[in-house]
């Protein structure tokens, strides 16, 4: 897991030996965490300050930042040794840092109808969730020229996630997803979108290969991909602001009452197996390592105590 709060970084690893987690590092933080995201051992947080962190965090107990860029950025994805973030001028691409260079120069720029609220990697670029731009596909196959492949016009797109050949997007409160079909020798084509009307009231939601959990009006929601036929919820109360999840659990964010675990049990039912910290404001789940940026270092319970 990866759990970006107000002002502090902590780290957390899975122990399956007991199925829960130990915090094993903690960095802090100069501002509160806008955005996150997380990919191949690297935490990449976007601050309310107007700074983007890059975090080397594969030696989970010796979390070290790499670079600190000054991009007022409000999303954030990774692909093909690019950072792209989102800012007021539109999408700026950034190299990795990588070989022992720092180098963060900017590589270009693209214009948006409106500022991306939501990025994510699919396939030789980013998907852009542009509010009443709706969705777009940038191709970065030539980095310095960043170009719209793909369009998908909807009223008010605020999320974007891909799973395998499934995009999803989060269109004001509903969730709506387009497959994406192959052909050798020609362009990649798409499916109509479909609304997921099992999932309603949605303000944020994760995906991963069999599963979709959303979070909207104090409440946790899980359903099976494909289809989402039936969901079952869960009401965490108070302000949930962010989720991430896999096939069988999920952490979500809930501001000031830290960070709840949740897990699918195996009669189907979601049962809360513990809260942490204060202040939580965006998750990420990366294999076993949990990353929270929050409010000061000092965790509401010990974080063993929290099972995964």
């Amino acid at each position: 897991m990866v759990v970006g709060t107000d002002s502090g970084l902590q780290l957390l690893v899975h122990d399956a030996s007991y199925y829960g987690a130990t915090r094993v590092a903690s960095l802090p933080l100069p501002s509160p965490v806008r955005a996150l995201a997380a990919a191949d051992g690297m935490a990449y947080l976007a601050l309310e300050s107007g700074r983007v962190l890059l975090i080397d965090i594969r030696e989970p107990r010796l979390p070290l930042a790499v670079a600190d860029l000054a991009l007022d950025a409000r999303a954030l994805a990774v692909d093909g040794g690019f950072l792209v973030a989102s800012t007021a001028a539109g999408l700026e691409l950034f190299p990795l840092p990588h070989g022992g260079s720092s180098s963060t120069a900017q590589l270009a720029a693209a214009q948006q109808g409106d500022l991306a609220y939501g990025l994510a990697p699919f396939s030789r670029g980013v998907l852009a969730a542009a509010g009443s731009a709706g969705v777009a596909r940038i191709d970065l196959t030539t980095p310095s020229a960043p170009a719209t492949a793909t369009a998908w016009a909807v009223a008010a797109a605020r999320q974007v996630e891909r799973t395998g050949r499934s995009l999803y997007f989060l269109d004001q409160a509903t969730v709506k997803v387009v497959t994406e079909s192959v052909t050798a020798g020609a362009a990649p084509t798409f499916s109509a979108a479909t609304s997921l009307i099992s999932l309603q009231s949605v303000t944020r939601f994760a995906v991963s290969p069999d599963r979709i959990w959303t979070v909207g009006a104090g409440a946790l929601r899980t359903a099976a991909l494909p289809g989402a036929a039936t969901a079952v919820s869960l009401t965490l109360g108070g302000s949930v602001l962010d989720v991430a999840g896999d096939e069988r659990r999920a952490v979500a964010a809930l501001d000031a009452a830290g960070m709840a675990l949740v897990e699918l049990d195996p009669s189907g039912s979601l049962v809360e197996r513990g809260r942490f910290g204060a202040g939580a404001r965006a998750v990420a789940m990366m294999d076993d390592l949990a990353v929270a940026a929050g409010q000061g270092s000092t965790p509401g319970h010990s974080a063993s105590q929290a099972p995964m």
